[in-house]
């Protein structure tokens, strides 16, 4: 079983890590540096995917919220 951790900083870059790993690189980064609001991420309760949230426009000055779920084993975005 893995030891998945996904971190994110300031610069609004998200990053999945794998715990177990003896290499000192991320698996996987996501940039929403374009994104100008709050970005939050984590994991579904079984740890099989990771959603990433945040506001992508606005309509009639209210946000659009969009939420991005990615697949933890391709690190790929599940459409």
């Amino acid at each position: 079983m893995n030891d998945f951790f996904l971190s994110s900083g300031k610069d609004q870059k998200f990053k999945l890590w794998d715990l177990n790993s003896k290499d000192d690189a991320s698996l996987a980064s996501l940039d929403l540096s374009n994104k100008k609001s709050l970005v939050v991420g984590n994991f579904d309760p079984a740890g099989v995917l990771f959603a990433i949230a945040y506001v992508d426009s606005h309509v009639n000055e209210n946000p659009v919220n969009k939420i991005r779920l990615y697949d933890i084993e391709k690190y790929s975005e599940v459409s």
